[in-house]
C-alpha cells in the first residue's frame, strides 16, 4: 500500500494469537513531530522517512487499518463473550450497509458495490 519495503513489523499471524490488543493511537501530525524530535529514528533517517514512508496519506491510510483491526478484533471478543450466556435483546454492534436507490439508470452499480462489501464482511473469522 504504502510502496515502501517495511523491515520493522510484526506478523499478522502473532497479532491474531495476542490475547489482548492495545491500540495506542496518534494522529499523523503528532508522529511527524515525535519523527522530527528524533523519537522514533535518528536525525539523519529522518528526512528520508517523512518524504517517504512517513508521509501523511501513507499514515492517515494505515492508521484507518489499524483502527479497523481493532474494531473488528473488539466485535470478535464481544460475540465470544456472549456466546455461552446470549444475552436476550442483543444490541449489534456490526457496520449496516444501507443503499438508496431510484429507477434510474446506474444504480445496478450501487446494488452490486454493497453486496461485494457484504460478501466481504461475512469473509471475516
Amino acid at each position: 500500500m504504502t510502496g515502501a519495503k517495511v523491515r520493522e513489523r510484526v506478523p499478522d499471524w502473532v497479532v491474531r494469537k495476542a490475547n489482548q490488543i492495545e491500540l495506542i493511537d496518534s494522529s499523523p501530525g503528532q508522529l511527524r513531530r515525535r519523527m522530527l524530535h528524533g523519537n522514533i529514528y535518528p536525525k539523519e533517517k529522518v528526512p528520508q522517512a517523512l518524504t517517504h514512508f512517513f508521509r501523511s496519506d501513507n499514515l492517515i491510510a494505515l492508521r484507518e487499518l489499524a483502527l479497523r483491526l481493532v474494531a473488528d478484533e473488539s466485535d470478535d471478543e464481544l460475540l465470544e463473550h456472549l456466546r455461552p450466556a446470549p444475552v436476550s435483546g442483543l444490541w449489534e454492534t456490526t457496520e449496516r450497509i444501507m443503499v438508496a436507490v431510484s429507477g434510474e439508470p446506474g444504480t445496478d452499480v450501487l446494488l452490486r458495490r454493497a453486496a461485494r462489501i457484504r460478501v466481504q464482511g461475512q469473509g471475516r473469522t
